[in-house]
């Protein structure tokens, strides 16, 4: 097993099948400010279901200003890959939340708004990320077939009975600023799909100004239990083919920018 030498202390690598998954998880989740300092990470197993069955997450990692969030799968390595993780990530990755799910979601993680957590589920659903206990890079590939992400938490313990982490894999980082994709619904013509509502702040109902192109342009909000819309107010002013960054700037305007062109202003 691996050691890592530090300050003159010897750390020895915990065999990971002498630990129980329920240590696991109790050990990540009490360490999480540290291995996602920019998630808030929180118990949330509850019964989630898809189309044609149901799991249970171990947590849910959210991140601070309300931009993505991820259901949280914490594994040990002895588990079958096959025959037990995909079925669970497969399950998470289909899964249908509402109202519900960010009722609860909102009590596990009272540093953020009710409001903003409800906004959060209403957008772009959450990824999956598998916390296994040791390194198994084959999972990856399988994983990903998912849209699913793997991070490596391995677990090392001194003499004294001190902790050292090896982290490896994927570790969620935050987007790079107060922006959200968004399209047109191809059901509700004229309506304009927000990926990531709730860092956004868009008042419910209110006739909300955006800028495009140079140009004002007034929007209302509109929501369903589990969606986000901009439905024009009078003529829409956009090309309903293309797709959109709606970004806060920091004078507190919001603005439309075509897809293309955020994607050129960041390889300059």
């Amino acid at each position: 097993m691996a050691r890592i030498l530090v300050n003159g202390e010897w750390f020895e690598q915990i065999y990971p099948a002498s630990l129980y998954e329920a240590e696991f998880e109790t050990i990540v989740l009490q360490n999480s400010p540290h291995l996602f300092p920019n998630h808030f990470l929180v118990p949330f197993k509850i019964l989630l279901f898809s189309d044609d069955d149901s799991a249970i997450a171990d947590m849910a990692l959210v991140e601070k200003q309300c931009r993505e969030w991820w259901l949280v799968e914490v594994e040990m390595s002895h588990h079958s890959l096959d025959g037990h993780v995909i079925p669970q990530v497969r399950t998470l990755s289909r899964c249908t939340l509402g109202p519900a799910e960010a009722d609860i979601l909102a009590h596990r993680c009272p540093q953020l708004e009710p409001s903003t957590i409800h906004d959060l589920v209403k957008g772009r659903p959450p990824r999956v990320l598998v916390v296994l206990n040791a390194a198994e890079p084959s999972w990856m590939a399988p994983l990903r077939q998912y849209d699913a992400e793997l991070a490596i938490v391995e677990i090392f313990r001194s003499q004294l009975n001190r902790r050292l982490f090896r982290v490896n894999g994927f570790i969620p980082s935050p987007p790079p600023s107060e922006q959200s994709r968004c399209a047109f619904d191809p059901m509700l013509p004229g309506f304009l799909m927000i990926e990531s509502p709730a860092p956004l702040s868009i008042p419910t109902k209110d006739r909300v100004p955006v800028e495009y192109q140079g140009g004002i342009s007034f929007w209302e909000r509109v929501d369903s239990a589990d969606r986000v819309w901009l439905s024009p107010i009078g003529s829409n002013p956009l090309p309903t083919s293309e797709s959109y960054e709606l970004v806060r700037r920091s004078d507190g305007v919001l603005e439309l920018i075509q897809s293309a062109r955020v994607a050129r202003r960041t390889k300059r």
